[in-house]
């Protein structure tokens, strides 16, 4: 059921278990733990690109070698009871250079022509102008998964990528997934995942060992009774159940 490289060491698991529980009264402290988490896996992306491009490999679009972790988060949002939030004028804002995000990608060329192209110190040959990453609200769109306290990008993936790897950039949240009710079907350990599947028909088998922790983490975040890290989100929440 779980491949060899994605298995959750119990070393690993249990290391970043005991850290965050030392860490729920400090909000900014959890926050760059998570981040660590989520850097994690944008730079196990960006090393396939890299892969890709100095062997000459190709930047085949869809590439079936990159992890397709998207689709594995998003597929949180279809479990029992999850609730979908839209978020039409939002004004709760993620900073690329210290906010848990993850911004999946699947094409190594556009990856590359972000990086070359966007950010400080990239001049548009047109304009003789700085290119610096900027929020476009028609393009950028941004689901914060609740309670676990990470952000997932859903469009705009390339170019957001781009701000993270170089730490620049502010983009704002334009959904909220609530998967608190997954908390007693889904559940991950040493051994990997572990699904009921007649509430979570649509997880994924294969387990990725740093979204595993994280999953983890939010459980533990909720069962500590903590302000959530982003009180804001909590609050709409709470203002928005029926």
């Amino acid at each position: 059921m779980f491949s060899k490289k994605n298995k959750i060491s119990l070393n690993d698991f249990e290391f970043h278990i005991k850290n965050i529980q030392l860490l729920f009264n400090n909000k900014t402290t959890t926050i760059s733990y998570l981040r660590v988490l989520t850097d994690m896996i944008q730079n196990q992306q960006l090393g396939y690109c890299f892969h890709y491009i100095n062997n000459n490999l190709g930047l085949d679009k869809n590439s079936n070698n990159i992890p397709h972790y998207y689709d594995y988060i998003k597929a949180f949002g279809k479990t029992e009871n999850s609730k979908i939030y839209d978020l039409k004028d939002s004004i709760i804002e993620v900073d690329l250079s210290k906010d848990p995000i993850i911004s999946c990608i699947w094409e190594c060329s556009r990856v590359k022509s972000a990086l070359e192209n966007i950010g400080d110190g990239c001049i548009l040959s047109y304009s003789n102008k700085e290119n610096i990453f900027k929020y476009d609200r028609s393009n950028h769109y941004v689901t914060h998964i609740y309670p676990l306290g990470i952000n997932v990008v859903s469009n705009g993936n390339h170019s957001i990528f781009s701000g993270i790897i170089k730490r620049k950039g502010i983009v704002k949240i334009t959904s909220i997934i609530d998967i608190s009710n997954s908390f007693p079907t889904i559940s991950y350990n040493q051994n990997g995942l572990s699904v009921d599947r007649k509430q979570s028909k649509d997880i994924p088998l294969q387990s990725i060992k740093e979204i595993g922790i994280i999953y983890e983490i939010g459980k533990l975040m909720k069962e500590s009774n903590q302000e959530y890290i982003y009180p804001q989100i909590e609050e709409f929440i709470r203002l928005n159940k029926k």
